[in-house]
């Protein structure tokens, strides 16, 4: 799981906007990142927002708009929030090393039901007040080995953890 956020825990200012608030460093971390996976585990509003630069890139969008698995294209799926069709198509594609992408509601979903091993989160050095949250859950998950990393002179941390078991 990857995300970037404000140290107030949001992913954006808006539910509709991207999150116009983070650095070059976590730009350039970002492509890094998910140039090192195969396919990109999304939301419908995020995957709408950053459409431009993900269509090359192969990915599975969760939407309420679909009620199974529906691929729309080579690359790119649709699927309910529903872990069979998620291992459905993971199976018939292939899939190697799936990252998981956002948003809120899909963080929360798959931090939820225990499907995610390790976090790489930017924190920018900005408060936003509002928007989406990180996540949020019914109750604490523990994080071990971490690590941070500076990644400008302007306070933006990578830190990376594996879930606690």
């Amino acid at each position: 799981m990857i995300a970037a956020i404000s140290l107030d825990g949001r992913l954006a200012s808006h539910p509709d906007l991207p999150p116009d608030f983070t650095s070059r460093a976590d730009k350039r971390h970002l492509k890094e990142v998910l140039d090192g996976h195969d396919w990109l585990l999304i939301g419908r509003r995020s995957f709408e927002i950053s459409e431009s630069i993900l269509k090359r890139r192969k990915c599975i969008v969760f939407t309420r708009k679909v009620r199974e698995a529906v691929k729309i294209h080579k690359g790119l799926w649709h699927c309910p929030l529903q872990s069979r069709f998620l291992e459905e198509i993971l199976a018939k594609e292939q899939a190697e090393n799936p990252i998981l992408l956002g948003g809120g509601e899909i963080y929360s979903w798959f931090l939820g039901q225990k499907l995610v091993e390790r976090l790489i989160l930017t924190l920018e050095p900005v408060l936003l007040g509002r928007g989406p949250l990180l996540c949020e859950l019914g109750e604490n998950i523990s994080l071990e080995e971490i690590q941070t990393q500076s990644l400008n002179e302007s306070g933006t941390i990578l830190l990376k953890a594996r879930i606690k078991a």
